[in-house]
């Protein structure tokens, strides 16, 4: 199975199922077709498969996983935390960070509230992967709904291998990722820089910075 595989049958049910919702408003009344036809090219504008280039030596990278901007820094004792927003007229495809195997995913149920709300981390709706990358380390990746963000899924289960790059995930609308890192990586990143899925380095890793 090709990587992209995987992912196209999630993006494939969502745009059929909208286009059954544009015939539907355009039998029952034709200018709401015409603005039900409108929200489906923007639904294909944010499932878009988008073209990257990954840079040399990806397997000694960590890279950013969506299009937007990095929204917080956070260095702890044993991990590194980088918060990300998705823009919204970019697609929400959640791209691997590393290649690796996922060993756990996690589903814990929630509200759905806005990111500056007091113990946001904890109350909100959110997806977690757990993934063990090549060289052994354990990062994880972790997707908040919001107000915005009510449709989170994935398309890899427990026990399946994932490569850098590879779509895997899907949020709707203006995903909110945080990436835990360990701490011996070393930040490619700064706080408010623009990032692209697949492409832009968002850090290091250890075996790289040791070499």
């Amino acid at each position: 199975m090709a990587p992209y595989d995987r992912f196209q049958t999630i993006g494939w049910n969502i745009k059929a199922i909208a286009a059954l919702g544009v015939i539907f408003l355009s039998w029952l009344y034709l200018p709401l077709g015409v603005i039900g036809f409108i929200g489906f090219l923007y639904l294909c504008l944010l499932l878009h498969m988008p073209d990257r280039q990954m840079p040399d030596q990806a397997s000694e990278l960590t890279l950013a996983p969506i299009d937007g901007r990095i929204t917080s820094l956070s260095c702890h004792e044993n991990h590194i935390i980088i918060d990300m927003m998705a823009h919204m007229t970019s697609s929400q495809i959640i791209f691997a960070p590393q290649s690796g195997v996922i060993e756990d995913k996690l589903w814990i149920d929630g509200a759905y509230m806005n990111s500056n709300t007091a113990h946001y981390e904890m109350l909100a709706a959110r997806q977690e992967w757990l993934i063990t990358v090549d060289n052994g380390d354990q990062i994880s990746l972790i997707q908040y709904t919001s107000p915005q963000t009510r449709y989170i899924t994935g398309a890899l289960t427990v026990g399946q291998k994932i490569t850098t790059s590879e779509p895997f995930a899907l949020g709707l609308l203006r995903s909110h990722i945080r990436l835990r890192l360990p701490k011996e990586y070393q930040l490619a990143v700064y706080e408010g820089q623009s990032i692209i899925a697949g492409e832009t380095i968002i850090a290091r890793v250890k075996a790289a910075v040791s070499s």
